[in-house]
């Protein structure tokens, strides 16, 4: 009975065990792709409506948080719901920066930890190795919006 049990036991942890394998272990997913480094003056480059969808999402996330109060929320997801598709991310930025600079509830210093804590994690994901098609361009198209909207706070000596 005993042995019975042990051997059970030890064909659910080596089935577990294979199931759940990293896929590296046995080679590359067909689809697996790598983030792509970001390219110089990609930031001026006009936004597409599914990379303005991808933004909106990253913004959003990020004034989930204490960041703002829940009126100022409300202005910041009407100010992302105008962004139109072939407007560049830099200039993107710079309005969601402009309209940030006139709410009074706007932790600035939580604001850039946010930025860089999301900067870092960004950059973490990108050095993984073998994402799927779409979270690889999700990553790069937050980097890229990230990095503008880093900038745009610089510019604008929030």
């Amino acid at each position: 009975m005993n042995e019975t049990l042990i051997l059970a036991i030890i064909a659910v942890a080596a089935a577990v065990l294979l199931l759940g394998m990293p896929f590296w272990l046995f080679g590359k997913r067909k689809n697996a792709v790598c983030v792509p480094a970001p390219v110089p003056g990609e930031e001026h480059r006009p936004a597409t409506a599914e990379e303005i969808t991808v933004l909106r999402k990253m913004v959003t996330d990020l004034f989930s948080g204490p960041v703002v109060n829940d009126g100022d929320r409300r202005c910041v997801r009407e100010a992302i719901a105008l962004w139109q598709p072939g407007t560049s991310f830099a200039k993107l930025m710079q309005n969601l920066v402009a309209e940030l600079e006139i709410m009074p509830s706007v932790d600035r210093y939580q604001l850039y930890d946010y930025l860089r804590e999301m900067r870092d994690s960004l950059e973490e994901i990108a050095e993984m190795r073998g994402l799927d098609r779409k979270m690889a361009e999700n990553t790069r198209i937050c980097r890229i919006g990230n990095a503008c909207f880093l900038a745009a706070l610089k510019e604008a000596n929030f």
